[in-house]
């Protein structure tokens, strides 16, 4: 999720919470929206770092490679 997703889905429960009262509830889900948009970022990054170390090493691997037509 880029940032101005992330900050429109803030304002959209910020909007539902001022006219519901309900400022908790707000808060937990922002604290959510938070931990959810950061354990996302680690794991593309994860990902991203994976894939650069291991794509030749995966590549070799493939079965049918002496197959392809070069």
């Amino acid at each position: 999720m880029d940032k101005t997703m992330f900050y429109f889905w803030v304002v959209v429960i910020a909007v539902i919470s001022f006219f519901t009262g309900e400022i908790a509830t707000f808060m937990m889900l922002f604290l959510i929206l938070i931990t959810l948009r950061e354990m996302h970022q680690t794991l593309l990054s994860f990902y991203h770092d994976w894939k650069s170390k291991y794509s030749a090493f995966v590549e070799n691997l493939t079965p049918f490679r002496a197959y392809k037509k070069h």
